[in-house]
């Protein structure tokens, strides 16, 4: 799903305590290499959960 919008997921290579009780992934745009999503806070601060979600409104917002 993220790389047919151009997306790449990255995953936390480093763990720490707040990345092992929540996150450990971002994505990042491949273009322009910004992070789009997953650096509230601290960087690889979502889940997975939170990154389908992320990607299931991206594709509602352009289908709409």
């Amino acid at each position: 799903m993220a790389q047919r919008r151009g997306l790449s997921l990255l995953i936390a290579q480093k763990r720490n305590p707040k990345i092992d009780a929540h996150g450990g992934y971002m994505l990042r745009d491949d273009d322009t290499f910004a992070i789009v999503f997953g650096n509230v806070g601290y960087d690889f601060s979502a889940d997975l959960e939170e990154i389908e979600a992320w990607l299931d409104e991206a594709d509602e917002e352009g289908s709409a």
